[in-house]
């Protein structure tokens, strides 16, 4: 059997970048912790300000922490770039999320520009975890917005 990662688990992995995005924007705490190996690491690095980590099962309650101060998200997966072998499966995956937050104001969306690096680790035959996910906003715009 070759080393190479086969289109089932590159579809596989794939999937996992669409299960985390689902699973923030629902605010479902449970299914976001599916997506990580029980030490995974989900680490956010937002210009100069001090990285965030998020460690084990029990630190991604944190993410939905700081998710709770928007009204809504979306997020958008868009490029998603696989590599690697089975021993050492790495991903590059774009996305551009959506944070609505309401003020005096009225609405607006921080729009964040993210690239998220990724080190995966297989279980059982066709699932796939994060054992590393390393969130980079690369940047970020703020927009009115209504909604309807």
């Amino acid at each position: 059997m070759s080393d190479l990662l086969g289109e089932p688990e590159l579809a596989a992995i794939r999937h996992l970048a669409d299960a985390y995005a689902i699973a923030v924007d629902r605010r479902d705490l449970n299914a976001l912790r599916a997506c990580f190996a029980a030490g995974g690491r989900l680490s956010v690095l937002s210009g100069s300000r001090t990285p965030r980590e998020y460690l084990g099962h029990e630190g991604l309650a944190g993410v939905m922490v700081e998710m709770g101060r928007f009204e809504l998200t979306v997020h958008h997966v868009t490029t998603c770039c696989l590599g690697g072998d089975r021993r050492q499966p790495r991903g590059t995956v774009y996305c551009i999320a959506h944070h609505l937050e309401r003020s005096a104001d009225g609405i607006s969306d921080l729009v964040l520009h993210v690239r998220y690096d990724d080190v995966y680790r297989s279980g059982e035959p066709g699932r796939w975890w994060f054992e590393e996910r390393t969130v980079n906003v690369l940047f970020s715009e703020r927009r009115a917005v209504r909604i309807r």
